[in-house]
């Protein structure tokens, strides 16, 4: 559906908006299964919907260099 969209470009606002949608709805579910494994499944959540919100403003952090 996505490539499908994005050859229509912006002409279809439905599809777009459906697309976007369903891109939110994974986005969610990984978070979740994220947030299951996290030590701090609260920060984690708070950080995934943050990068939604703000996007990368700055590199990720690597997992064991001490700031995670």
């Amino acid at each position: 559906m996505r490539s499908f969209a994005l050859r229509r470009g912006n002409r279809d606002s439905a599809c777009c908006a459906a697309v976007r949608s369903a891109d939110l709805a994974r986005f969610t579910l990984e978070t979740s299964a994220l947030a299951q494994c996290a030590d701090d499944p609260e920060r984690a959540v708070d950080a995934a919907f943050d990068l939604l919100e703000h996007g990368w403003s700055t590199p990720a952090p690597r997992f064991g260099d001490g700031h995670d």
